[in-house]
């Protein structure tokens, strides 16, 4: 079972902030107004077609994990031993 567009949106939301975070960053006015065009562009893709809609919005979640996992995993210490 695939998640849906606005699943991902909110997913990639959230670790778009703690990677942010994580790199000692704060959310700029930037990154808020990129997230809600994101939001946005997903929703009418999904409207026009859901399943790119729902893999464009897999792929920027990937995207953002891939950006944010090593400094989230540093930050909260998951990986020392």
């Amino acid at each position: 079972m695939a998640l849906g567009a606005a699943s991902s949106a909110v997913l990639t939301g959230t670790v778009v902030t703690v990677g942010r975070w994580a790199e000692g960053k704060q959310l700029s006015m930037r990154v808020v107004v990129g997230a809600t065009f994101l939001a946005i562009g997903l929703a009418v893709l999904g409207e026009v077609n859901e399943n790119l809609g729902n893999a464009m919005a897999a792929l920027v979640l990937v995207a953002a994990v891939m950006r944010y996992a090593l400094p989230i995993i540093s930050k909260t210490g998951v990986a020392k031993q």
